[in-house]
């Protein structure tokens, strides 16, 4: 009898769903840390303008830039603690804050927002860049082909398929992908080459070539893991990245470093 004035214990109250997420988007780095909580493989962040991302980080620290610290951090992947002055738990702890931040801005817009304590505290050296040349549109009568699409579409649904190991205790951690020998010939002579630059290089120029050496090594993850998803049949063991993803990570498409 679960009933007031009845006989025996009230039943328990159901747990609430999770929601399985990949993305978001206007968000704080404590309602982010919730999500990631229930999404420990990690979150992207779209960002439709990027200065409203950046204006959030004062959002409830009266303009102390109290989120900023903890987006360096996220930019490693490593752990975060949020503490709460409300809610339950009071106390959130991520072990391993995977975020990925993508959105647009416009050039004087990135100036203004970019201010120069985000070059002292090192976020700017975080950010990559691209600026493509301007094109003019040009109408076209052209469609994706169904196949591509589909093509497409499988590629995204063999990466949501991959799931990370798990440690002595069953929790997850994650996968470790090695180089090749034959990659290890490519990428050594570009980190040598690459950390030849660097020295000579000082200021916030050399603050973010100083990122631009694990870019390289990210970018080629993500063209290993997505030649995988398209069973690429040229990639022999999908254990290790080879000297392709290599390649196309840690060299520019004219060929230099």
């Amino acid at each position: 009898m679960g009933k007031a004035g009845g006989e025996g214990d009230p039943p328990q109250a159901p747990e609430l769903p999770v929601l399985s997420r990949t993305w978001c988007s206007d968000t704080t780095m404590e309602a982010l840390a919730c999500l990631l909580q229930q999404n420990p493989r990690g979150i992207l962040v779209v960002a439709d303008e990027l200065a409203g991302w950046m204006g959030s980080f004062d959002r409830y620290s009266q303009g102390k830039g109290g989120d900023a610290a903890k987006w360096l951090e996220v930019h490693g992947a490593r752990s975060v603690f949020i503490d709460r002055k409300t809610g339950n738990p009071r106390v959130i702890y991520i072990p391993r804050a995977a975020v990925s931040i993508a959105g647009g801005i416009q050039p004087p817009t990135l100036q203004r927002a970019l201010g120069r304590e985000y070059f002292e505290n090192g976020l700017a050296a975080r950010l990559l860049l691209a600026c493509p040349p301007r094109r003019a549109k040009r109408w076209t009568d052209a469609v994706i082909p169904r196949d591509v699409e589909q093509a497409v579409v499988m590629v995204f649904d063999r990466l949501f398929s991959l799931m990370p190991s798990t440690d002595q205790m069953g929790d997850p951690e994650a996968r470790t992908i090695r180089m090749s020998p034959e990659a290890k010939e490519v990428w050594v002579p570009f980190y040598n080459e690459h950390a030849k630059e660097h020295a000579d290089m000082t200021g916030d120029l050399s603050a973010a070539w100083s990122k631009l050496e694990g870019y390289a090594a990210r970018l080629a993850l993500v063209v290993h893991c997505i030649r995988w998803a398209a069973g690429d049949p040229s990639l022999v063991n999908h254990s290790f990245a080879d000297e392709k993803s290599i390649t196309a990570g840690s060299r520019s498409p004219t060929g230099s470093a």
